[in-house]
């Protein structure tokens, strides 16, 4: 990120977006403009399936607030509030991986569909959804290729396709030699683009090689990349991914310059002449101009 043009606001370190997920919100100065999407009709996915990591290094302790505690129990935490919050009707759905096996198995077929998405979300549901998420203990080792493969097939076909969100949160590496980014782009072929990935990864800041292969993972589907280093930045980037995303692409649709949230954190944009293209059916796309001296905002209605 190069010192020049005027100081914007962002909320994460991160991925070239502005606010996305991180108490740590200071002030830098990055060649860019910010883009704001709003529309009234943003709504929850047609399907959204949670893909959490349960490996060993979960059972890390790292500081939280004022706190030390344990990775699995932030994670814990916040997604028991996150389901308490999510209305009856909703479809949503658990897999696990790393979960049932020690390390010492070295098990690299360690993914469990815990809750799946074959009925709407209703307060027993919700009850025993928040109950397996009491239940969860670290363990083994990280498969995130397989266990993405498997989410792909939870996913429920409906009106003859594959559409929904998987959330992919993880805390490192590949450690079964897979390659994550193949299986993103196997199932982004796959089903069409109908299934984004959107990644969080938690407490990442030293590991580059796990960081570019969420990142892959998120590009190949059309997601969006997030960091979280501690439960509130957590908590944020788990209720941003249930948002309609979009992507700001050239004019032609030949290059891609960022990915974001409708009624989410602004996005750091090269100044520049773009287009905005929602991940809906059909989608609706928008013209903009990015300037580096006034924010920008572009209000949308979706189908």
């Amino acid at each position: 990120t190069r010192e020049e043009a005027g100081p914007v606001v962002l909320g994460v370190e991160a991925e070239n977006r502005l606010g996305a997920v991180s108490r740590d919100t200071r002030t830098v100065r990055v060649a860019a403009g910010a883009l704001s999407v709003t529309s009234p009709d943003d709504r929850f996915p047609a399907a959204l399936e949670i893909l959490l990591d349960m490996s060993g290094s979960m059972r890390e302790r790292i500081s939280d607030g004022r706190r030390s505690r344990r990775k699995v129990e932030i994670a814990r935490d916040v997604l028991r509030d996150f389901v308490r919050s999510v209305p009856d009707g909703r479809r949503i759905g658990l897999r696990v991986y790393g979960h049932d096996s020690p390390v010492r198995d070295r098990n690299c077929r360690d993914s469990r569909l815990l809750f799946p998405l074959d009925a709407p979300l209703d307060k027993k549901g919700r009850e025993y959804l928040s109950n397996l998420l009491d239940n969860l203990h670290p363990s083994g080792w990280t498969p995130i290729a397989f266990a993405l493969r498997a989410a792909q097939s939870d996913i429920p076909i409906q009106k003859g396709r594959r559409a929904g969100v998987i959330v992919l949160v993880s805390d490192g590496d590949e450690t079964c030699g897979g390659d994550p980014c193949a299986a993103a782009r196997d199932l982004a072929r796959e089903t069409g683009g109908d299934v984004r990935v959107h990644v969080v990864g938690f407490r990442l800041a030293r590991k580059e090689k796990a960081r570019g292969a969420l990142r892959c993972i998120a590009d190949a589907t059309g997601g969006v990349i997030m960091h979280a280093d501690d439960g509130q930045a957590l908590d944020a980037a788990i209720r941003s991914a249930v948002r309609v995303s979009y992507r700001v692409e050239s004019r032609d649709g030949a290059r891609t310059v960022g990915t974001g949230f409708i009624n989410g954190p602004a996005l750091a944009v090269p100044p520049g002449d773009w287009r905005v293209v929602t991940a809906t059916l059909p989608v609706v796309t928008k013209d903009v101009q990015i300037a580096l001296d006034r924010p920008t905002r572009v209000d949308l209605r979706l189908p």
